[in-house]
């Protein structure tokens, strides 16, 4: 009687390692089978490994398998065949994704252990602990010195799987603490512990190397910043050097000076002289006195040289003190250019200003450009003769935007006070072009509140970044002001995974 009795406690021991079996199969069955659908099918790639896809499924099968195996009674087994396919599975990670060694150990340890606890005997699910602590370490290993087939962040979907299945199996373990041995209470205490106190100190330093490193990147990216907008008004400055040179020339003054004598403010005339243009330009008759009249200018040709020597710059024109086109360099669309925007912020009632427009396409010449006017100052009088008009192309500013890239991500762009922003694009390993397109709306949402330093998104990828306007503050007032104008905005920003990378590799030391 003595023996039967001394057996009930054993027994009942093994009845309820069975049911608990029975359990942990199916529930990791049911709820691996609904985490593999939602990351097949409802995560982005960017949010996952190249594990997730296989990984997740292959343990939602197997965990089916195992619970058919309890089911037909042999519950040890089906136990070890859920353990093993965990255990392949974590250790599998860090050899096909980098950074991930800590989300295989913690995981893989705390699974592993909770459930060889609930449902193994007390010898058995010591052997398997110490098992689960061995890969574990092995885990962090391959992830610090072997290189995964792709780098990884750490993803939302792995954190929330890891605490979603830690939360489940902490749970049973507590709802059966009271009825474990001795010795399997001291195992479950000491990896809790463990598991805690690691967890605690990483996530201390972590987030301690983490601001230190985005303080660091603050600095770095208001640095490119200013220097890429330093370089960018300096090319910019010196194409409108150049045409104040040319404005000045003798062939420019005498030959303005010359012309603003018979010319015509008679708006009747400007318009019959204009439609006489466009039809001359409809035609292609070049021949046409008043086209010859532009074309052979004297101050045509020192406007040609001008173009020789600077190539950039290209529709190139002078106009009278009325408007109307004394010399260019090849054949404008309109005569009369004093209905202009431009000519008339250039010409400013003849008190003259520098004028610069916003970059766009130019079908005349099939480039991107930005529209630069000045006035033709009379050197006696001081009052605008007349507008010197040129379209600058934008492939001028390529250098000062590849000294604002770094890294694999890192970028300068420029965004312009209508929602668009231009870029830099490689087209090849040796060349670059800039693009002009519609900026993010999560990104110009952000740029609006005028931080210098912005933690934010751009087209839905997480990025820092930091801007300046784009002023001078030097050369003449007139200059300055004409600057102000555009109203741009300098954005210096690189991807925020690549720009906090050195705090995933701290992380990954600290395993």
């Amino acid at each position: 009687m003595l023996t039967d009795k001394s057996r009930q406690p054993d027994q009942q021991n093994e009845d309820q390692r069975r049911r608990n079996a029975g359990r942990v199969t199916l529930i990791t069955f049911i709820l691996m089978l609904g985490i593999a659908a939602y990351s097949m099918f409802l995560v982005p790639d960017s949010e996952k490994t190249v594990m997730d896809n296989f990984a997740m499924p292959w343990v939602a099968v197997t965990a089916g398998i195992s619970y058919y195996i309890v089911r037909r009674g042999n519950y040890i087994r089906g136990i070890y065949v859920l353990l093993g396919s965990i255990a392949v599975a974590s250790f599998a990670y860090p050899i096909f994704a980098d950074n991930v060694g800590w989300q295989t150990a913690v995981g893989s340890l705390f699974l592993i252990t909770s459930i060889a606890i609930i449902t193994l005997p007390s010898d058995a699910a010591g052997r398997i602990s110490a098992a689960a602590f061995v890969l574990g370490i092995l885990s962090i290993m391959l992830d610090l010195y072997v290189t995964g087939i792709s780098h990884t962040p750490v993803t939302t979907s792995a954190v929330v799987i890891t605490a979603a299945l830690s939360v489940i199996y902490a749970g049973l373990i507590l709802s059966r603490f009271r009825m474990f041995s001795l010795r399997t209470k001291l195992i479950t205490a000491f990896i809790a512990v463990c598991v805690v106190s690691v967890g605690a100190v990483a996530l201390t330093i972590s987030r301690s190397i983490q601001a230190q490193l985005t303080a660091k990147v603050e600095q770095e990216l208001a640095s490119v910043t200013e220097l890429t907008a330093s370089l960018i008004a300096q090319e910019l400055d010196k194409q409108i050097d150049v045409l104040h040179i040319v404005s000045q020339t003798n062939t420019v003054d005498i030959g303005l000076a010359q012309t603003n004598i018979n010319a015509t403010g008679d708006p009747a005339k400007l318009e019959e002289l204009d439609r006489q243009w466009q039809a001359a330009i409809a035609a292609e008759n070049d021949s046409d006195p008043l086209v010859q009249s532009v074309l052979n200018h004297r101050i045509s040709r020192e406007l040609n040289q001008m173009q020789g020597t600077f190539p950039e710059h290209s529709e190139v024109l002078v106009t009278d003190r009325y408007g109307a086109t004394v010399a260019a360099t090849n054949r404008p669309s309109d005569y009369y250019q004093g209905d202009e925007a431009w000519w008339q912020a250039a010409y400013n009632y003849g008190l003259g200003s520098v004028y610069i427009g916003q970059p766009q396409y130019y079908e005349g010449t099939q480039t991107l450009g930005i529209l630069i006017a000045i006035p033709v100052i009379d050197p006696e009088t001081g009052d605008a003769a007349g507008v010197l008009h040129t379209i600058v192309n934008l492939r001028v500013f390529i250098a000062p935007f590849e000294s604002g890239r770094f890294g694999q991500t890192g970028r300068s762009e420029i965004y312009l006070p209508d929602g668009r922003e231009l870029e830099i694009e490689k087209v090849s390993d040796i060349e670059y072009r800039l693009t002009i397109e519609e900026a993010p709306a999560d990104f110009v949402a952000a740029l609006r509140e005028n931080n210098s330093f912005m933690d934010t998104t751009h087209a839905g990828v997480s990025v820092l970044a930091g801007q300046t306007s784009f002023v001078r503050t030097a050369d003449s007032p007139d200059d300055i002001a004409a600057f102000e104008r555009l109203g741009w905005r300098v954005v210096t920003l690189q991807d925020r995974d690549e720009a906090l990378q050195l705090v995933s590799d701290a992380n990954r030391n600290m395993q």
